[in-house]
């Protein structure tokens, strides 16, 4: 499995809808140690794209790498306020 950033942890990819906008990502290796799960939602803006850069795995990945039986999700279920169709930056323009 490929490692998650510079750290430890492993990530796996756990499910993938890009016409939904919807990700999950496995942070660790679940198993009998594995004592707590958590669940890490990026914030606002966060785009598809944002998961290629290894940023939005950064908290899930220290947590992971610093509490042993930890295994962290990084999810994303939908299109997030500010968020635009394509690979460029997030839109801050305030639309009234």
């Amino acid at each position: 499995m490929p490692s998650c950033g510079s750290g430890r942890a492993f990530c796996q990819l756990y499910l993938y809808d890009r016409d939904d906008s919807r990700i999950v990502e496995m942070i660790g290796t679940p198993g009998p140690a594995t004592t707590r799960a958590i669940t890490y939602v990026p914030g606002t803006f966060t785009g598809m794209n944002s998961f290629y850069t290894g940023g939005v795995q950064q908290i899930a990945t220290y947590l992971t790498n610093n509490r042993p039986g930890t295994v962290a999700f990084v999810y994303k279920d939908g299109k997030f306020p500010g968020e635009q169709n394509n690979e460029k930056e997030p839109d801050l323009y305030c639309r009234t």
